[in-house]
C-alpha cells in the first residue's frame, strides 16, 4: 500500500512538472513574441554577429542607449525588465528565458545584432552570459556606463520619485555592486552619461564600426533628437 502511494506522490509529481514546464515555456514563447519576434528590425540582415552588454545600475541609460543603438544599427533587444514585469526579478528566473530567446533567434532571425538591456555586475552573472553568447557565435563588446554618484541618484528621483531604488537604503548597495564591478571587470568601451550623450555614443558606434569592420558615412548617423 505505501509503494502504491509513493508511486503515485512520484507520478503526479511529475506530471506536474512537465505540465508547469510546459505553462512556463508558453509563458516564454508569448512573451519573445510580444517583445522581441514583433520588434521591426526582427527581420535586419546583420549578419555579424554581436553582443551588446552594459555594467550599470538602475537610472544609468542602459534602456536608452540600448534604444538608441537598436535603432541605429536595426538590431534586437532583449530587454530584462519585460521579463521581470510577467515572471518577476532574479537572475535564476531570466537565464532560462534568455537561453530561449537566443535559441529562438537562431531559428526564426536573419538578425544577429543583439544588445542586451541587463544590468551586469557580477562574475558569474557576465560568465554566463558570454557562455551563451560565444556558444552561439557572437562577439561580446562590453560597455561600462559611467555616472557619478550625485546625478545618478538625481535622476532616480526624477525619473520616479517614489522609486525605492533612489532612496539611500536601496540606493547605497546597489552603487556599491556597480563601483565594484567598475574596478573588477575590463570593458571595451567606458560610456560617459553625466551630459549629453551625442559624443560618447559617436565614439561607441565608432569602436563596433571597427569590431564590425565597417565603413561609417554620413548619411548613416543616426539623429538622438528624433527618437
Amino acid at each position: 500500500m505505501l509503494k502504491r502511494v509513493a508511486l503515485l506522490i512520484l507520478l503526479l509529481f511529475s506530471f506536474s512538472t512537465l505540465c508547469g514546464d510546459s505553462l512556463l515555456e508558453g509563458g516564454y514563447l508569448r512573451l519573445y513574441e510580444k517583445k522581441i519576434k514583433s520588434s521591426r528590425f526582427f527581420q535586419s540582415k546583420n549578419q555579424e554577429r554581436i553582443a551588446i552588454l552594459f555594467c550599470g545600475w538602475c537610472g544609468m541609460g542602459k534602456s536608452t542607449i540600448s534604444k538608441r543603438l537598436a535603432k541605429h544599427y536595426r538590431g534586437i533587444i532583449i530587454k530584462r525588465d519585460d521579463f521581470g514585469e510577467r515572471f518577476g526579478y532574479g537572475k535564476s528566473k531570466f537565464f532560462p528565458y534568455f537561453s530561449f530567446v537566443l535559441d529562438r533567434l537562431e531559428e526564426s532571425s536573419t538578425n544577429r545584432f543583439l544588445i542586451l538591456d541587463y544590468g551586469v555586475l557580477g562574475e558569474k552573472v557576465r560568465d554566463f552570459f558570454y557562455s551563451q553568447f560565444e556558444e552561439r557565435g557572437y562577439e561580446c563588446f562590453f560597455v561600462c556606463l559611467e555616472l557619478p554618484k550625485d546625478i545618478h541618484r538625481r535622476r532616480l528621483f526624477q525619473r520616479n520619485p517614489n522609486s525605492k531604488k533612489g532612496k539611500k537604503k536601496e540606493f547605497a548597495p546597489g552603487r556599491a555592486r556597480y563601483v565594484r564591478a567598475r574596478k573588477k571587470f575590463e570593458f571595451d568601451y567606458t560610456f560617459d552619461n553625466s551630459s549629453s550623450m551625442d559624443a560618447p555614443f559617436a565614439e561607441l558606434v565608432e569602436l563596433i564600426n571597427r569590431r564590425l569592420g565597417r565603413v561609417e558615412v554620413d548619411g548613416e548617423k543616426d539623429s538622438f533628437s528624433s527618437l
